[in-house]
């Protein structure tokens, strides 16, 4: 599963960035920079988590954009995103968890399926469809 690292990035930080993924997985990370808004929703619309981990932030137009996408949202425990996102994203605490945790925390809420995912997988059109004949069927 790549990883995607966009907007502006400070190269200084690139090595500390990479630092916090495996060795094996370095390979699958991409830093895009600064991308349009086409790209932008299309990197939303297939993503399975996206990450916000800011520790200064006035709003939070990001996770914002996400979530309006549908996509499953960790952001860091601060009062400006809690009050903002609270109820809709997973809030993580930047300056209690190690990097360790970090990932298994990630980790845990991408194989997590939400109700929609559930719904989604239970009621496929044919499946539904299959269950609406075989009711209709026995009058």
């Amino acid at each position: 599963m790549p990883i995607v690292l966009s907007g502006k990035i400070d190269k200084k930080k690139v090595s500390y960035y990479l630092s916090l993924i495996s060795e094996k997985n370095r390979r699958k990370v991409y830093f895009t920079g600064f991308v349009d808004d086409i790209t932008l929703g299309w990197l939303y619309k297939n993503s399975l988590l996206f990450v916000y981990p800011s520790i200064y932030e006035g709003f939070g137009y990001p996770p914002l954009e996400a979530i309006y996408y549908g996509v499953k949202t960790l952001v860091s425990d601060i009062p400006v995103l809690r009050e903002t996102l609270n109820g809709m994203a997973h809030f993580v605490d930047l300056k209690t968890i190690s990097s360790k945790d970090l990932a298994e925390v990630v980790e845990k809420i991408i194989s997590y399926k939400s109700g929609v995912e559930i719904r989604e997988e239970f009621y496929m059109p044919d499946r539904f469809r299959k269950q609406m004949l075989s009711i209709w069927g026995k009058r």
